[in-house]
């Protein structure tokens, strides 16, 4: 009677050897695929902020708005809530959205801050380890620990700071500290008291950026329950080396980016969502983000 055959040494090597090329071979497949599936839902996301800004804007004739910063108070008062507060009853979080308060100095008080630590769903893309992630507040909000957001409303081509890419003008930040200039902010919002209508985008909504993706976690001044807006002052995607270390620096991170490769999706006025490029031309991409410099510009 013959007794069966063994496997060698050296055979079973060449199995686990092939074994582990065809893994090796199939792991960057499923990254690649678990990654879209996540870019999907960052886009989705943006589409369901789309859609509550236009019924925002059907009750109210304009866009969401900030009030958080930085005119005196006899000019106007600081309200501490974010455009993304205001949408909740849009979004169906109408129970989130009677806790809040929206008196002169109101939206910070205990209550209040133990809500805003709290990631939400609706304001995070699956692609950001850091999405929802607690960091320090800015301005009033500093004393805080609040949640960051994937996503900022667009203040336009404004500059950051000293340092920007050539070409770009107006208020620094696309803030304002008279109440009667908010209305010069070149994109659809400052965090100074001012949102655009639709007639007020005068080059067009399919060619106006809305809201884009931002990294909240690598940035004090982008969290969902108080502020969070971003200008075209530099590329998409720019300084990423330079984070989190950076966290606390204005100047390079109050700007849009992601954690996908190659760029960022962004939301146009007009509720359509497209992915950019991180190497659009620059021009481009500020004509883009401003709402009546003139310029026509069309999505690539």
């Amino acid at each position: 009677m013959r007794r069966p055959h063994a496997f060698t040494l050296v055979e079973l090597l060449v199995v686990i050897t092939i074994i582990g090329i065809l893994i090796s071979m199939l792991l960057p497949a499923v990254q690649s695929a678990r990654e879209s599936a996540r870019r999907t839902q960052c886009s989705n996301n943006l589409k369901q902020l789309g859609l509550a800004m236009h019924s925002y804007h059907l009750a109210y004739e304009r866009f969401p708005l900030q009030q958080t910063c930085c005119f005196p108070s006899s000019e106007a008062p600081d309200i501490y809530q974010s455009w993304s507060v205001r949408l909740m009853p849009y979004l169906e979080m109408q129970n989130l959205y009677a806790l809040m308060e929206f008196g002169e100095n109101q939206g910070l008080s205990a209550a209040e801050v133990a809500e805003k630590q709290k990631p939400l769903s609706a304001f995070t893309c699956p692609s950001d380890p850091l999405g929802g992630a607690l960091g320090q507040g800015a301005d009033d909000a500093s004393s805080f620990q609040l949640a960051a957001t994937n996503y900022a409303i667009s203040s336009g081509g404004h500059p950051n700071n000293s340092s920007t890419i050539p070409g770009v003008g107006g208020a620094v930040y696309g803030q304002y500290v008279n109440y009667a200039d908010r209305t010069q902010v070149r994109g659809v919002a400052t965090r100074s008291g001012y949102t655009a209508s639709f007639a007020e985008i005068r080059d067009g909504t399919s060619n106006t950026i809305l809201v884009g993706e931002i990294v909240g976690g690598w940035c004090r001044w982008q969290d969902w329950g108080y502020q969070s807006w971003a200008t075209m002052a530099h590329p998409i995607n720019a300084f990423e080396s330079d984070f989190p270390a950076s966290y606390g620096v204005a100047d390079k991170c109050i700007t849009f980016r992601s954690r996908h490769v190659g760029g960022a999706s962004f939301l146009l006025a007009d509720g359509s969502v497209h992915f950019l490029s991180e190497t659009i031309d620059g021009n481009l991409y500020r004509n883009l983000g401003d709402r009546a410099d003139g310029n026509f510009s069309t999505v690539p």
